[in-house]
């Protein structure tokens, strides 16, 4: 298994966050399937890995499209970390 991805539903906004976990010791760029969710706006996309021991880093934000996810890019033996947002959510 190149990706391992874990999600939930937030119940205070609807909102979906992605945690996914690059466990090769390669790039990897990837769409998430959102089908059966209704992504409303951008994606906001975190991510820590070992390329770079700082922080977590905020990332662009990405657009988002209804079951075809959004684009992005994850480093080597990296998390990263997506929100979201859900159509009628504030």
């Amino acid at each position: 298994m190149r990706l391992a991805i874990y999600g939930a539903e937030r119940s205070s906004d609807g909102a979906l966050t992605l945690m996914i976990v690059n466990k090769r010791g390669e790039n990897l760029t990837r769409n998430p399937n959102l089908s059966g969710f209704n992504p409303r706006g951008s994606a906001q996309v975190y991510h820590y890995s070992a390329v770079s021991l700082r922080p977590v880093a905020r990332e662009a934000n990405q657009a988002t499209h209804f079951g075809n996810g959004f684009a992005a890019s994850y480093p080597t033996n990296s998390t990263t970390l997506a929100v979201v947002p859900k159509v009628g959510s504030f």
